[in-house]
């Protein structure tokens, strides 16, 4: 504060210097600005600090270690569970367990989170994240745990093995079962990209349990403290890495760094489609995914929209000396999945086609935000498209001056590989593009691309067009 203060004390001449004051203060305020942005929006986070660490009391959290080779809406299926105990700022890291272990693989009931649609009947542990949100996921998550006879918790933390593998990037190599010394080149390959290599399951479950302490000793040793948090908020942002706590003052401060792990609440155009894994295979690993959506606007700013989804299973030849049994072992190359596009509010399917056969247009409701489901089954290597039509009723803002302001959220899901998206929208005859987000390109007269081949973090776009206007660059 006191920075900006200063630097806007600064003239833009004065004598003997010229303008030389000037380009200094823009060079300064260029580097204090962001500093100062970022800081603001981390001190909520920052006042909940102390009493996230135990300064008031001894709080527990339940660790849950994803993989992302077995999706589920959320992200990845929790693979390993281990309580995290802080007091006064002290980390002990309680017993890890496997969730295919005997007792935490029971399928069992336990009170449903309000109004999930996900939860229906009983679940196991390693099922009750399918729900896209962490703040339902991460509940589910603790329920079951508590279900199972675990001791009550304070929240959960759920990071997976491609947040693991960035925080190695700056922590340096690991130790293993199985594979020795990797690093962060190869960790989520070796770790959930290569199960042909282990000896056995349990050597598989051994593995599983040793990465616990990897994620405590590499986040919380000293040093590198910037870093790591640097990697942790890029994480979050593309869904490896979310926080569920159960104090409301303390989830808002996370919720307000961007670490809850939520959907986009836009009353706009929405873009968020995940799949959970229905064939109880890895096959995951190898998903190629491609999202386009191509949005006609109309004048009342409501827009017709085509979305076409290819998915691309791209295994790699079955080696085992059986048969490929197609589901239920991590060996399978065969790829099931429910793809769930959560699209925007009020929208109407006009029509819905999965590998070129129609299938119905009814759309499910969670917490407000219409879905639909869409079954897939791919074979080895082979692709399969799913494609929807639909009408948004709000998918640009039309003041009556002339102008449509189309806004879009994106939101991706933790994959090993991120989706690819492109998005093209076409303003109706007689506009134009006048103003234009970074990313976004003027592709035609009347036409903005944005096209991500990759998407790794939540961004929200307003993209302007004008009526008689002269066009954005």
């Amino acid at each position: 504060d006191a920075a900006q203060v200063e630097l806007g004390q600064v003239h833009d001449s004065a004598l003997g210097v010229g303008t030389r004051l000037a380009e200094a203060r823009d060079q300064a305020e260029e580097v204090v600005t962001p500093l100062a942005a970022t800081a603001r929006s981390t001190k909520p986070l920052t006042d909940a600090l102390p009493d996230l660490f135990g300064a008031g009391g001894q709080k527990s959290y339940l660790l849950a270690l994803l993989n992302p080779s077995e999706q589920r809406f959320s992200g990845g299926a929790p693979l390993t569970l281990a309580p995290l105990t802080v007091d006064d700022g002290r980390l002990t890291v309680g017993e890890a367990r496997d969730t295919t272990d005997r007792d935490l693989y029971k399928v069992g009931r336990w009170p449903r989170v309000d109004g999930n649609p996900f939860h229906t009947g009983k679940l196991r542990i390693s099922t009750a994240t399918y729900a896209p949100d962490w703040s339902v996921s991460g509940e589910e998550l603790l329920r079951g745990w508590e279900r199972r006879g675990g001791a009550p918790q304070d929240g959960l933390v759920a990071v997976d093995v491609v947040a693991l593998a960035d925080l190695l990037r700056i922590t340096g190599p690991v130790d293993v079962p199985v594979y020795g010394t990797i690093d962060s080149s190869n960790f989520t390959q070796k770790l959930v990209g290569d199960y042909d290599t282990y000896p056995s399951n349990q050597a598989r479950h051994d593995l599983n349990l040793a990465l616990v302490p990897v994620f405590a000793d590499r986040l919380f040793s000293p040093g590198q403290g910037r870093q790591k948090i640097e990697s942790i908020r890029d994480s979050a942002r593309g869904r490896h890495f979310a926080l569920w706590m159960r104090d409301p003052d303390v989830q808002a401060a996370v919720t307000d760094v961007g670490l809850s792990g939520e959907l986009s609440d836009t009353d706009h155009d929405y873009l968020a489609v995940f799949n959970r894994n229905t064939n109880a295979s890895k096959a995951d690993y190898w998903q190629r995914r491609e999202v386009t959506s191509d949005v006609q606007l109309r004048e009342d700013g409501s827009a017709k929209v085509r979305m076409t989804i290819t998915v691309h299973n791209d295994s790699p030849p079955y080696t085992a000396p059986f048969g490929d049994p197609r589901g239920g072992t991590s060996l399978t190359r065969w790829n099931g999945m429910d793809l769930g596009v959560f699209l925007p509010e009020g929208v109407e399917v006009g029509s819905a086609t999965v590998a070129g056969k129609a299938v119905g247009t009814d759309v499910f409701d969670y917490y407000g935000r219409p879905y639909k489901l869409l079954r897939l089954t791919l074979p080895p290597t082979e692709t399969r498209t799913a494609e929807l039509e639909y009408v948004v009723p709000e998918a640009a803002t039309a003041p009556g001056d002339g102008t449509l302001a189309y806004r879009l959220d994106a939101t991706p899901q933790g994959m090993v590989v991120p989706q690819a998206v492109t998005v093209t929208v076409h303003w109706p005859p007689g506009y134009d593009v006048t103003e234009l987000p970074d990313g976004w390109t003027r592709s035609a007269a009347g036409t903005a691309t944005w096209d991500d081949p990759g998407l790794v973090t939540q961004p929200s776009f307003t993209v302007v067009g004008s009526s008689g206007a002269q066009a954005a660059p």
